[in-house]
């Protein structure tokens, strides 16, 4: 929505500090009854507005970074979408083919794990839940502990993966339950 406003988004982002301390300083002086210095009550405030710091311009995959931040979504370009034709080469299903393939099928996806929240079993085993997302959707996901502990630093970022595993369908939906992840390079 701030695109139009004539700066970039790195420039409005690094602003926002000094628009809201000046924004919070004019509500202070309207909110008090301060008059102007030369006294005149009838006089408005004059607002300047103030300068806009210098900023790198973010690259695409900032910007994507920072929709999803804020809006739980990408809006401008989905990370993967640069990679689209690559990735279809790669993987088997789609994760709108794996959410409708039989209980039990093998897939293949290439896509982002994100949403991660651990847990642990009845045996008191630490696992990881999340979601596995491509251009064509989501899909929950369950790692079994030790490939959660050897992958943990490197998920919930924006690293493409290629994920290897099963779907799973019970009562409560479809997951996929995770052997294998390596890094798309």
């Amino acid at each position: 929505a701030c695109d139009a406003l004539g700066h970039d988004r790195a420039t409005m982002f690094a602003a926002c500090g000094r628009v809201l301390d000046q924004a919070a300083t004019l509500q202070r002086e309207r909110a008090s009854g301060q008059s102007s210095l030369f006294g005149d009550d009838s006089a408005a405030l004059a607002v300047v507005a103030p300068s806009l710091p210098l900023a790198e311009p973010w690259t695409g995959r900032e910007r994507s970074a920072k929709e999803k931040e804020a809006l739980g979504f990408y809006l401008t370009e989905h990370p993967l979408e640069p990679l689209r034709d690559e990735l279809r080469e790669v993987a088997s299903h789609t994760t709108a083919e794996a959410l409708s393939a039989e209980d039990q099928t093998e897939v293949r996806l290439a896509g982002l794990i994100g949403d991660l929240k651990t847990f642990a079993t009845r045996a008191g085993r630490i696992m990881a839940g999340g979601l596995i997302e491509d251009l064509t959707g989501r899909i929950e996901c369950t790692l079994f502990r030790d490939l959660y502990e050897t992958m943990k630093e490197r998920l919930g970022g924006d690293e493409v993966f290629l994920i290897t595993g099963r779907v799973e369908i019970r009562d409560l939906g479809t997951k996929v339950l995770i052997s294998e992840i390596k890094p798309y390079a």
